[in-house]
């Protein structure tokens, strides 16, 4: 024995399927945009930092080569910071981006 569906019954199931795609369609292009906004404003942060670096790099060691400036490019947010924090503390550029040792990290600490 089959169920029976009014024909009324079936447009409002169509009707509540169709608002529920796209409420779903809507909070997925949201959550995209509000997605793509961070992203940007990390990429910003991260080309503001490095510039700053650059510069702060020019004025202690004179000019950049271009696998320095390859390393600022690429960088992310906290080695930019670390670097940032070292340029104050190191005699070469070479030291500046080297990675972390516990010497160091207690210089910048203390």
């Amino acid at each position: 024995m089959g169920a029976t569906i009014d024909i009324d019954d079936d447009k409002r199931l169509r009707h509540k399927y169709d608002e529920g795609m796209e409420r779903g369609f809507e909070e997925g292009v949201q959550k995209g945009i509000e997605k793509g906004i961070q992203k940007g404003r990390e990429s910003g942060r991260n080309e503001g930092e490095a510039r700053i670096l650059r510069i702060q790099l020019q004025k202690k060691f004179g000019p950049l080569s271009s696998i320095v400036e390859q390393q600022l490019q690429s960088a992310n947010q906290e080695q930019l910071e670390c670097w940032g924090e070292r340029v104050l503390f190191v005699a070469t550029i070479d030291e500046v981006l080297q990675e972390p040792s516990g010497l160091l990290e207690i210089v910048i600490e203390g």
